[in-house]
Order: structure tokens, then C-alpha cells, then sequence
């Protein structure tokens, strides 16, 4: 890792740190406010979510792009190289929507993709949906509409979710 990538890494930790700090003040702010107890667990489930989902993204900056060099030899000898742009993908988390810069390999642009190693070391869904995300769908969605199913995550995580169930893309 680069002293630049320790310092950005370093500087995420910071942000979560402060986060996390600012999260604590204002759970102690509210006792000075004779707030009711459902107000400062409402509070404090909306700022773990957002500490949640800044965790996950300083994750996701500390693994970087994934590259592994100019060339890479794939099962069977096979060598597959770079490709110039790194690709976009959206990953969609009980903490939100993230967009993942990935560095893959192939033959050409233009031809399939042959090795994401980014995805591979994280172990990605097909889909955009996390396992998590689709194991809550799937025990919900068991015995109610999956239209309800979105709605009743979308209030309990504050996540949107398309009403339309999770497919592989």
C-alpha cells in the first residue's frame, strides 16, 4: 500500500471517528433535552446506519480498485491483461447504495470480461443486491408482497429499495 493510499485510508478512519463522536454527543445532548426514550433510539438507529454505511465505504476505499498488474494468468495458462477503464458497479447494502471502481481483465474492451479480482476477493452477489439484503427480502417476502416487503425495509433502514424483486444482471 502506498503512503498516499495509508493517508486516504487514514483520513476515512478519522471521518468515521468523528462520526462516531458526533453520534455519542448527541445521544448525551438528548438526555439534557428530557427527550423520550423511542426519539433517542430513532436517533440512534438513523446515526448507526449512517455509521454503518460510512464504515462500508471506508472498507470498500481501503480495498482500492483491485488491480493486479498488466497481466494476469488465469486457470489453464490463460493471460488475460488489463483493460484500459475501470468498470463501475453497483452494490446495493443493508447501509445503501455504494458504486464499486473495479480494475478488470480480458482480451479487449469490447469483449466479455474475463476476471474482476475485486469482485472475486469480495465475493459479490451476481445482482447488485447483497446476500444480507436478499436474505431479509426473501424471509419477508415469504408471506407478503414483495411491494410491502420494500416498503417495510425502506422504514426500518431508511433504503429504498426497486419494487421490482432483486435479479442477477
Amino acid at each position: 500500500m502506498s503512503s498516499m493510499e495509508k493517508n486516504e485510508r487514514f483520513c476515512n478512519v478519522e471521518a468515521v471517528t468523528a462520526q462516531l463522536n458526533a453520534l455519542i454527543e448527541t445521544v448525551f445532548g438528548m438526555t439534557e433535552q428530557d427527550c423520550a426514550v423511542h426519539e433517542v433510539e430513532r436517533s440512534l438507529w438513523r446515526g448507526l446506519l449512517a455509521l454503518g454505511r460510512a464504515l462500508m465505504q471506508a472498507f470498500f476505499d481501503s480495498l482500492g480498485d483491485g488491480d493486479e498488474g498488466a497481466v494476469v494468468v488465469l486457470n489453464g495458462n490463460r493471460v488475460v491483461r488489463r483493460l484500459e477503464q475501470r468498470h463501475r458497479r453497483g452494490y446495493r447494502s443493508i447501509f445503501g447504495p455504494f458504486v464499486l471502481e473495479r480494475t478488470v481483465y480480458g482480451t479487449r474492451e469490447d469483449k466479455k470480461i474475463e476476471y474482476v479480482p475485486l469482485d472475486a476477493r469480495l465475493q459479490l452477489p451476481e445482482g447488485k443486491c447483497s446476500y444480507l439484503l436478499q436474505e431479509w427480502d426473501q424471509a419477508l417476502a415469504v408471506e407478503t408482497p414483495y411491494a410491502q416487503v420494500s416498503a417495510t425495509l425502506e422504514r426500518i433502514l431508511g433504503l429504498a429499495q426497486p419494487v421490482d424483486p432483486p435479479t442477477s444482471e
